[in-house]
């Protein structure tokens, strides 16, 4: 059986960020099983604020450091 994958664009806003953060910490929430079957999809375009710049990455380097 082929695991169905999982495909969340995240545009850095508040609600999809919320929802990345819930199915973090909430596994009974995700639609998956496992982090495997998902794919998170970004663009940073350079129109952002400083800020949702600045936050995003501290936020990717404390989940993969």
């Amino acid at each position: 059986m082929i695991s169905q994958l999982h495909l969340l664009n995240w545009g850095m806003g508040v609600e999809s960020t919320a929802i990345l953060v819930r199915w973090m910490l909430e596994p009974q929430s995700r639609p998956f099983n496992d982090f495997h079957n998902l794919i998170v999809l970004t663009a940073q375009t350079g129109d952002e604020m400083d800020e949702t710049k600045y936050l995003n990455n501290i936020f990717i380097r404390l989940n993969y450091d």
